[in-house]
């Protein structure tokens, strides 16, 4: 039988692999010299092929030069409001690089983009780390990594045990949002939330910090309490909505998944001759509707500092990079309360 070889590949074994010499493969993989793409290209994949690993004087080699860092984003479900949050994260991660006298390549993806056409992408541009702007995909990251490519995820906890993240703390945030509601004498308290595929897991983070307060409120809640809102279904949506304003004890408030639902249901509560606090309070997470114009309900909302989400986020990469720091971690950052008119006390 034979024994299986568990010594660490060697640059002469990339260079023997890609069939070039071992000082091009050097260069290369130091980011070094005016190497053609192709050959670059054969170097990078037989190093991620061979899972070799950069040695200390090769990183060192890319520290000194230009880090160029790739930002993945997911183009097929780039919807208005989801690209706020990205415009927002994108400018305050591309002075944080910036000060480190790094540049920020915008990486995009879609359904159509096999992983290997994005790793080409990336071999091809020279990027040297990878954020994940709310997107999971482990056998790709996997890949980047094998290469000698670090990956941080950002605001997607499917990847939490897996690789390095950054993420909001959802749960606590809901917590105080209900918190807030209680505080101001509200005893009836609706959920509303709407299926976001790139993000299941939110819906359901966000219910169990409501559920946390309420219960230590001692305040009872129930499935008629949970509202599903979708554009598709609207009609359904306000008919839900309308019936559980008519149970008793008649709901006084509602903590919304986002601001984006909070406005629909604004919408729906003035199309029916109710108002926003007075007959029903709005609270909500995300902070991405465009608050300067007038038309924009104002709701009262739980927002992340996007300069905040940035540099931590940053300050991640760059430590993998210069300092070859791998660890899985998962780091959640809180939002804040933005008070606006959508609550009143009772």
């Amino acid at each position: 039988m034979e024994e299986k070889d568990n010594r660490q590949p060697t640059l002469k074994d990339v260079a023997k692999l890609a069939n070039v010499s071992a000082p091009t493969a050097s260069m290369v993989l130091s980011g070094k010299g005016n190497v053609a793409d192709k050959t670059r290209e054969q170097v990078e994949n037989a190093a991620r092929e061979l899972g070799y690993k950069r040695t200390a004087l090769q990183r060192k080699a890319i520290q000194e030069q230009l880090l160029s860092v790739g930002l993945l984003f997911d183009i097929s479900r780039a919807g208005d409001y989801n690209l706020k949050n990205f415009r927002q994260f994108l400018k305050e991660t591309e002075k944080k690089i910036a000060a480190q006298k790094g540049s920020l390549l915008i990486v995009p993806h879609s359904e159509n983009v096999t992983d290997d056409e994005i790793i080409g992408s990336i071999l091809k541009a020279r990027i040297k780390g990878i954020i994940s702007f709310a997107y999971c995909n482990e056998e790709l990251f996997t890949k980047l990594e094998k290469a000698d490519i670090p990956v941080v995820v950002f605001n997607n906890q499917q990847s939490h045990n897996a690789f390095i993240s950054v993420a909001l703390d959802d749960f606590q945030a809901t917590y105080e949002a209900a918190r807030y509601l209680i505080e101001s004498g509200h005893r009836s308290i609706l959920y509303a939330y709407a299926n976001r595929p790139n993000i299941p897991y939110l819906k359901h983070n966000r219910f169990f910090g409501l559920q946390k307060a309420l219960e230590e409120a001692d305040i009872p809640f129930s499935e008629d309490h949970v509202l599903y809102y979708s554009t598709e279904t609207i009609d359904k949506t306000a008919a839900d909505l309308m019936r559980m304003l008519g149970a008793e004890p008649k709901p006084t408030a509602v903590v919304c998944l986002d601001d984006d639902i909070a406005s629909g249901l604004d919408f729906i509560l003035r199309k029916h001759g109710l108002s926003v606090p007075e007959d029903l309070s709005l609270i909500a997470h995300g902070d991405l509707l465009d608050y300067s114009l007038i038309q924009t309900p104002r709701i009262t909302t739980m927002r992340l500092d996007p300069a905040t989400a940035a540099q931590v986020t940053t300050d991640l990469l760059f430590a993998c990079l210069m300092q070859g720091e791998r660890s899985v971690k998962t780091i959640k950052i809180q939002e804040h309360l933005i008070e606006r008119s959508s609550c009143r006390r009772v």
